[in-house]
């Protein structure tokens, strides 16, 4: 950003054309920033255009430089723990990791430890970086592969915004139980389960949910799909193929006679950057448990 010093203290942005003559604080709306927090940026002096303070109506051009004092809404906020995570992207705004299995997304408390929350928080503490640790999305605690993380408060609500209007794009590979001949679409609304809790049901009055499952190999004792959800209901694709008798490899919450870890990972993530504007599309390589069942089962990757 050439004159103005790249500060982790500071939201730095370059204006595209799309914001052209907007009003400054439409840039925040655009982004779904909450009131609350446009109120205190202004109200607090911490908007700056070109390195010189602005209000709520100054008109933004193409090109100019935004700059946000978020000092006050970052800093490393779980204890560290040491785990040699594989970082697949990162920039000034996002951290995108491939999620090991066997760890849940954060703790019930600050003062714990041992999750991804806490994992992300070394990472940033290892590499000098100080900002608050913000996932944009979920994965249960089995589950693997591609995992999104925001740097600040404004790339976060942008995230969220691009996953509430579902324009990030998530593909998975699950190993099923049996042999799943064709491929299939699951629509079945999913809610919850009034006898267990933290299980999910297909139920009339559930929610909304769109599985599409493609076979890539498959025999008679198991399967290899390539998934794409256009919904995110909690354990969806874990209930939809439980549904048609082909529970994920592992899972016994969903009936699946196998043992071990649950076989699904998110192995590819496509969005357009909220912030860069530019196609961010990233592939997470499966773990070595996923190659020993594929390879235990005789299916291959390769369609």
């Amino acid at each position: 950003m050439n004159r103005y010093v790249n500060n982790e203290h500071f939201f730095l942005m370059k204006v595209r054309r799309n914001l052209d003559g907007r009003f400054f604080y439409q840039f925040f709306e655009k982004f779904s920033l909450s009131k609350n927090k446009i109120n205190y940026l202004f109200d607090h002096d911490c908007c700056y255009l070109n390195g010189e303070l602005v209000s709520k109506q100054t008109i933004l051009k193409a090109d100019d430089y935004i700059m946000i004092d978020i000092s006050n809404f970052e800093g490393l906020d779980y204890l560290p723990y040491e785990y040699d995570i594989k970082i697949l992207y990162e920039d000034d705004y996002l951290l995108i990791v491939n999620k090991p299995s066997g760890f849940i997304i954060y703790p019930d408390s600050k003062e714990k430890n041992g999750t991804m929350a806490n994992i992300i928080a070394n990472y940033y503490f290892k590499n000098g970086q100080n900002h608050t640790i913000r996932h944009c999305h979920r994965l249960d605690t089995d589950t693997t592969g591609c995992l999104i993380y925001a740097k600040d408060l404004i790339t976060q609500s942008a995230m969220e915004k691009l996953f509430y209007e579902n324009k990030v794009t998530k593909n998975y590979l699950a190993i099923v139980e049996g042999n799943v001949l064709t491929d299939v679409v699951i629509t079945s609304p999913i809610g919850k389960d009034r006898h267990q809790n933290g299980k999910m049901v297909i139920s009339k009055t559930g929610k909304a949910t769109k599985t599409i499952c493609q076979v890539v190999a498959h025999n008679q004792k198991a399967s290899l799909l390539k998934i794409k959800i256009e919904t995110g209901r909690t354990h969806q694709i874990r209930v939809h193929l439980a549904n048609i008798n082909h529970p994920i490899y592992g899972d016994a919450l969903y009936g699946a006679i196998s043992k071990g870890k649950v076989m699904l990972h998110c192995n590819n993530i496509s969005f357009t950057h909220p912030i860069l504007g530019k196609k961010i599309d990233i592939v997470a390589p499966i773990f070595s448990d996923f190659k020993t069942i594929l390879k235990k089962e005789k299916l291959s990757c390769e369609k």
